[in-house]
């Protein structure tokens, strides 16, 4: 009983250090990611067609994307990109929710790690356009018919809202994934709190267990719409450059 009070007394943020230690290994996050990269590529290469539920998963999350991808981008590009895509969406989506397990590190709430991503991805579209426009890209920063006067300062504003996209994908992601995981180590002190009160611990053990349960259900479907948005906004900013 002490052992779980001190468990339950440690700073919820205290998950989320680089460096997460087990009972006899010291994994570094170069690590996590190795490990991460090796498990997104067994998913992604896993043979959908078999029937069982880890196969209709990886069939059903590729239809998923391939539908969303073709929805913003058009048919017409879909096929160069839809595995770009699906692999990042994967990845996303296995860090965010092995972080959820216990002794495990939380990759994707380690900024540098989102904010990776979300360079390639805008920097990615910036380079496909300039690949298929030339210098007809930047027509992109054009704010439109406006007075001569701030046309100029308006181009300005442009360029800056548009490199603070790269800024804005990632802590949308990293700051998700701190709360959220944050939220599951309070409310499950709590619960345990609950359950031992004024000894109904039956009945209130109970109770607790399905609410941690209900907790961790929510924290997965938010790690996988959270993966989904970061995929989204980033064919949303590809699509801009390719239409």
């Amino acid at each position: 009983m002490r052992v779980v009070n001190i468990i339950l007394m440690l700073d919820p943020i205290e998950q989320f250090e680089a460096i997460t230690r087990t009972c006899f290994f010291h994994f570094t996050t170069l690590v996590w990611v190795l490990l991460a990269s090796f498990l997104t590529l067994a998913v992604v290469f896993y043979n959908g067609g078999r029937i069982n539920l880890a196969g209709y998963v990886v069939e059903s999350s590729y239809k998923f994307i391939y539908s969303a991808a073709g929805t913003i981008l058009g048919q017409k590009h879909v096929g160069a990109y839809v595995y770009t895509y699906f692999f990042l969406f994967t990845f996303l989506v296995v860090n965010n929710i092995v972080g959820l397990t216990p002794w495990t590190f939380t990759l994707t709430s380690y900024f540098v790690v989102p904010l990776f991503f979300s360079f390639l991805s805008v920097t990615g579209a910036v380079a496909t356009g300039w690949e298929i426009r030339g210098y007809k890209f930047f027509n992109i920063l054009n704010p439109g018919s406006v007075p001569k006067q701030i046309f100029h300062f308006l181009i300005i504003i442009e360029f800056i809202s548009y490199v603070m996209r790269i800024f804005s994908l990632a802590i949308r992601l990293f700051a998700n994934m701190v709360a959220g995981h944050a939220l599951v180590k309070i409310l499950t002190g709590f619960t345990y709190k609950l359950a031992t009160y004024a000894g109904w611990s039956a009945i209130f053990g109970a109770l607790a267990a399905c609410l941690i349960i209900a907790i961790l259900m929510l924290e997965i479907l938010i790690a996988g719409l959270q993966a989904y948005v970061f995929v989204f906004l980033s064919l949303i900013y590809l699509a801009e450059v390719l239409d």
